[in-house]
């Protein structure tokens, strides 16, 4: 999230707003690409070209399928559902919660977890965040608050600046897992600590933890009490769940599940 500001393109709102064309875009990616003799520059923009295809691809099944707005691929996850609440398992591990109150926490960037709530206000403030924080903050919701992905699929479309439905509805359900496919549980500790070594990136968004240096800001629960940093800290919540149970309890049901839909996936689910 750090180098992203610089290293994309950050043409995705210009795109979703039609300022500008994906064939505008191509022919002269492609210009520049004949131009440049080799090395990881000419990689780096085939490597473009490749997610402009499959920005397209995603857009027109999209289109063929729009029904995933609100309907899961795999429909056994229907079966997990109480509200808007996945049960994934003991709800104890939910700590008392509502699913308003873990969804109110995911969207005001206040779950306790300082990654987390750097991503989300990050967005909320400029409107965009690099691919990969954009998929933790989708599997922390999912996979740690257990909650449904349609209740944080109207959150996400307001604050991104490059919103796309075509985008938008598929990467959620795959991020989600409910296309049975793949299982994308985010560690988010571990995201912290490889994409935010230093914590600079939290200590930008979450003002709570400003005074809180180095990587201490990724983990303020280790702060040692009675000391000033942990005052500093203070106004930063607690956690809200624990990530490594409520992440191991809903991994083995996903599995599971996803072992079904493997073995059932010539059955219709449209």
């Amino acid at each position: 999230p750090n180098s992203a500001w610089t290293a994309c393109s950050r043409l995705s709102p210009y795109i979703a707003w039609g300022h500008i064309s994906i064939r505008t875009i191509w022919q002269n990616v492609e210009a520049r690409r004949l131009e440049v003799k080799g090395g990881n520059w000419k990689r780096s923009l085939q490597a473009f070209l490749v997610r402009l295809q499959w920005r397209c691809n995603y857009c027109q099944r999209f289109e063929m399928r729009c029904w995933m707005e609100h309907r899961n691929v795999c429909s056994a996850w229907e079966h997990l559902l109480q509200g808007k609440t996945y049960v994934f398992g003991d709800v104890a591990l939910l700590n008392g919660t509502t699913d308003e109150e873990r969804l109110a926490a995911w969207e005001r960037g206040r779950t306790g977890y300082p990654m987390v709530d750097a991503c989300m206000r990050c967005l909320l403030q400029t409107g965009w965040l690099n691919f990969r924080m954009r998929c933790m903050l989708i599997s922390f919701a999912v996979y740690n608050l257990w909650l449904d992905w349609r209740s944080i699929a109207g959150h996400l479309a307001r604050v991104f600046l490059d919103y796309e439905p075509g985008i938008h509805y598929p990467q959620l359900q795959m991020q989600a897992g409910t296309t049975g496919c793949d299982l994308r549980c985010y560690s988010v500790l571990r995201q912290a600590k490889d994409q935010d070594p230093k914590g600079d990136f939290v200590r930008k968004y979450v003002e709570e933890l400003a005074a809180v240096p180095g990587s201490a800001a990724l983990e303020p629960w280790k702060l040692p009490a009675g000391t000033k940093l942990r005052e500093a800290a203070a106004g930063y919540p607690p956690r809200i769940v624990d990530e490594v149970k409520t992440a191991k309890a809903s991994k083995a049901t996903v599995s599971a599940l996803q072992q079904w839909f493997q073995q059932h996936r010539g059955r219709p689910t449209e």
